[in-house]
C-alpha cells in the first residue's frame, strides 16, 4: 500500500492548526512580558516619587523624578499622576 499521500494529507491538514497554536503561544507570551514590563516601570516611578516624597519634597518636584524614573525605564510618553496623600 501507498501511504506517502496519507502522509501528506494529513500533514497539510494539521500544519495551520500547529502553526496557529505557535503564534497564539507567542502572542500571548509576548503581552504577558509586555505587561510586566509596564508593571515595572510604573513600580520604579511610584518608588522614586515615594523616595522625592520622604524628603519633604513638594507635589511638583515628585512629579518632575517620577516621570523622569518612568521616562529612564521606557515608558515613552505618558502621563504622571500624583495624589498626595496617596489615595
Amino acid at each position: 500500500m501507498a501511504e506517502g499521500g496519507n502522509v501528506a494529507t494529513l500533514f497539510a491538514l494539521t500544519l495551520p492548526v500547529v502553526v496557529g497554536g505557535a503564534g497564539l503561544g507567542v502572542e500571548t507570551s509576548y503581552w504577558y512580558y509586555s505587561s510586566l514590563r509596564l508593571q515595572a516601570t510604573a513600580d520604579a516611578a511610584a518608588y522614586a516619587g515615594a523616595v522625592e516624597k520622604s524628603w519633604g519634597s513638594d507635589t511638583a518636584a515628585i512629579t518632575t523624578t517620577a516621570t523622569t524614573s518612568a521616562t529612564e525605564n521606557g515608558l515613552g510618553t505618558g502621563t504622571i499622576t500624583v495624589h498626595t496623600p496617596p489615595t
